[in-house]
Order: structure tokens, then C-alpha cells, then sequence
């Protein structure tokens, strides 16, 4: 293999990995990328192999990926993330709604997880169903939002056409994110 070494200090991590893909190995030192090639390879073919690359698709695959850690990060900081717990609520949403579509009725026979909430809080089953409800209404506002934030960072990166506007993206929509 033949050692080339390049000046190239400001090369992107998205280019480096490109060229390891070709079967490159690199290395750098005191500022100056180290290239390793297959014999008979030139340093000008390793030039235009990093010339023809287009870092783009995959900085946008990153920022998309920040942006969407950045919202399950938000996300998480007000639901419960034990198995099988997102279950349950949407179980006592379902509930809540049909006992309250049913006029409260003092029979909670068919409303188990309002009957067991009512007694697990010491409220009415009228108070731990609206509760439910209500907590539910402000999750779904606040899902919205950051859906709202996730989605428009993720088409805003899909049409941006340079690395700092990709990047500006993200971090603009995970400093929202972070924010909520």
C-alpha cells in the first residue's frame, strides 16, 4: 500500500468515513490527513474521490437524527418510559372518555382503571376520570409541539442545499426541543 500523505486538516468526519468505505485507511498527525491507498492508486484519483463526494446526505442524516433524539429527549421528560405503561394510559384515556360520554354513571363495573384509580387516589370516579382527561389534553398539546418542531427541523433539512444551514437547523430545533 502507498502512503499519500494530504493536507487536508478541515476534512468532514462524512468524508473521512467515504473514503475509509473505498478501502482507504487514514490517520493524522501534526494536522496533516495520512491517506493509505492500494497500490497503484494515485493521490490525485484519492483527490477527486474526495472532491466527487457529496457530504450533504449525510450530514442531513445526522441532523435529522439529533433532532429526533432531541425530541424523544423531550418527550421523555413528561411521559413514563416503563414497558407497557404508555398502554395503560391510553387504556384510561379510553375509559375516562367513555365514562364520561356515559354521564358519570355511579356503576364503574364496566370502567375498571377508573374504578382503581378513584380508589388508588381517594377521589370520586367522576374526578379520576376528568383527571385522566385532562392530563391527556395537556399531553396532547405538548406532543403536538414538539411533533410540530421535529417535523418542521426535518423538512427545513430536507431542502437545505449547504452543511451550515443543516446544521444551523438542528441546533436551532434542539435548542427548542431542550427548551420544552
Amino acid at each position: 500500500m502507498d502512503r499519500h500523505p494530504l493536507d487536508l486538516p478541515d476534512l468532514p468526519a462524512p468524508t473521512k468515513a467515504h473514503l475509509v468505505s473505498l478501502g482507504y485507511v487514514l490517520d493524522q498527525e501534526a494536522g496533516v490527513l495520512h491517506v493509505t491507498v492500494p497500490d497503484g492508486v494515485s493521490r490525485q484519483e484519492v483527490l477527486d474521490a474526495i472532491a466527487a463526494f457529496d457530504p450533504l446526505p449525510a450530514l442531513k442524516a445526522d441532523a435529522v437524527a439529533r433532532v429526533d433524539r432531541a425530541a424523544g429527549a423531550a418527550r421523555a421528560r413528561y411521559i413514563t418510559t416503563t414497558p407497557g405503561q404508555e398502554a395503560v394510559y391510553a387504556l384510561k384515556r379510553e375509559q375516562a372518555a367513555a365514562y364520561q360520554a356515559a354521564g358519570y354513571p355511579a356503576d364503574t363495573t364496566g370502567y375498571p382503571l377508573i374504578a382503581a384509580e378513584s380508589a388508588a387516589t381517594g377521589v370520586t370516579p367522576t374526578q379520576a376520570a376528568d383527571t385522566i382527561l385532562a392530563t391527556a389534553a395537556q399531553w396532547i398539546a405538548l406532543a403536538a409541539a414538539i411533533e410540530q418542531l421535529r417535523q418542521g427541523a426535518k423538512a427545513a433539512i430536507a431542502v437545505d442545499v449547504d452543511a451550515v444551514t443543516v446544521a444551523a437547523e438542528a441546533d436551532d430545533a434542539v435548542t427548542q426541543l431542550d427548551a420544552i
